[in-house]
């Protein structure tokens, strides 16, 4: 009865602003009701994750890919091309490019990252610090991408990016 009485004293201006909080209020007793299905749909669920890789995991292990400068040359390559060709081309694109080749070789010789997870960790937490002002992207669009080669790389299945075919795959 009570909402009746609230949509009806809605003006129109605010009719949207009420249903909002109606279907929030609705969600929240869902999730208070441990029916938490509603959240997993349009996901709004929270997951916390460690980023530790153990045996038990179920990770992207980077083993199979054992010649890191190679590797970090193609990421290089591949970074620059798909920037320049989804935005223009600018001189940011291959500092990027170099700086995630640094990070990859890095993260493998010093780090002993070797799983994917834990290199997309790295990559877009140490993008984060470099001087990004000039790309049209952020640290974790290319942090992503380079996801998405290294998985490519290794034969498995990813979003269409653009791949440098200079270096094999």
């Amino acid at each position: 009865m009570r909402l009746k009485r609230l949509l009806l004293k809605t003006t129109e201006s605010n009719y949207i602003a009420v249903m909002m909080r109606i279907v929030m209020l609705i969600l929240v007793l869902l999730c208070l009701c441990g029916l938490c299905v509603g959240f997993r749909l349009i996901g709004l669920r929270w997951r916390s994750h460690t980023f530790s890789m153990s045996n038990d995991d179920m990770g992207v292990p980077l083993t199979s890919l054992k010649e890191f400068e190679e590797d970090g040359e193609y990421i290089s390559a591949s970074i620059c091309k798909f920037l320049d060709e989804e935005w223009i081309k600018q001189d940011i694109h291959q500092k990027l490019g170099e700086e995630c080749k640094a990070l990859y070789i890095k993260g493998r010789k010093e780090g002993g990252i070797h799983d994917l997870g834990e290199m997309l960790m790295e990559i877009g937490s140490e993008l984060e610090k470099f001087d990004m002002v000039d790309a049209y992207v952020g640290p974790w669009d290319v942090a992503n991408t380079v996801s998405d080669l290294l998985m490519a790389r290794l034969g498995r299945y990813v979003r269409v990016v653009p791949l440098c075919h200079s270096y094999s795959i």
